[in-house]
């Protein structure tokens, strides 16, 4: 999505980011942005999740020498146990999901291979099992599923100062998807604000944009 110094830069414009202690990067991907993000805060833990079998030796290669990066080999949902996840057949592993494409990803010219199970968690039951009491900074970058996360997340939304969030413009997926208006339903109640928007211009597919991503602060931590 983003570096994570241009996340810092940006966050920092409206929240004090001097004491960072706990971040998780939610669809890691390659885990490149997490060991980014573990040196632009180095006092911070940072805790990465990535389902994907394909990327597993890429992600907990990352962590190598790192004191403070954590890698979950699981989909972060609203439950926990196992899910469907379908890899991709490109080259972007990123575009993979917990949905099957549907006729506009098809047109991008993505493909998916056969769906496998993956382990599953909501972050409510992870942070409980694993004694976090605070989340600081947020990532969340799932292809779709965005929702489903911040549903099982809201024992910590309250303390998250900054979020950033991929939503959706035109589905690419099959299932439920994280429009703008739904994710910020969700998070009004719990005191964050929209602050910026970057939509995506065009799309994989002319004419029909896939996603934007919104960047949420915390009124509750506001400067």
């Amino acid at each position: 999505m983003y570096t994570p110094t241009t996340i810092k830069e940006t966050f920092e414009q409206w929240i004090d980011l001097s004491n960072i202690m706990t971040i998780v990067e939610i669809g890691s991907w390659h885990g490149n942005d997490a060991k980014s993000m573990a040196t632009t805060f180095p006092n911070a833990e940072v805790y990465y999740f990535e389902p994907n079998p394909d990327y597993y030796d890429d992600c907990l290669s990352k962590s190598k020498g790192m004191s403070n990066m954590y890698f979950i080999n699981k989909a972060v949902i609203n439950k926990n146990g196992y899910t469907d996840f379908y890899p991709t057949n490109s080259g972007n592993g990123g575009i993979s999901s917990i949905y099957s494409l549907n006729d506009l990803g098809h047109k991008a010219n993505w493909s998916q291979k056969d769906k496998v199970r993956v382990e599953c968690v909501s972050i409510n039951q992870w942070g409980k099992d694993n004694n976090i009491s605070q989340i600081d900074l947020a990532e969340i970058d799932v292809q779709g599923a965005e929702l489903l996360c911040l549903e099982g997340m809201t024992d910590y939304l309250n303390g998250v100062r900054g979020l950033m969030i991929e939503v959706c413009i035109n589905s690419y997926y099959n299932g439920k998807q994280a429009y703008q208006n739904e994710v910020v339903d969700l998070l009004t109640p719990y005191g964050f604000e929209l602050m910026k928007y970057i939509p995506d211009n065009d799309g994989f597919v002319k004419g029909f944009p896939f996603d934007g991503n919104c960047w949420f602060i915390n009124e509750r931590f506001k400067k």
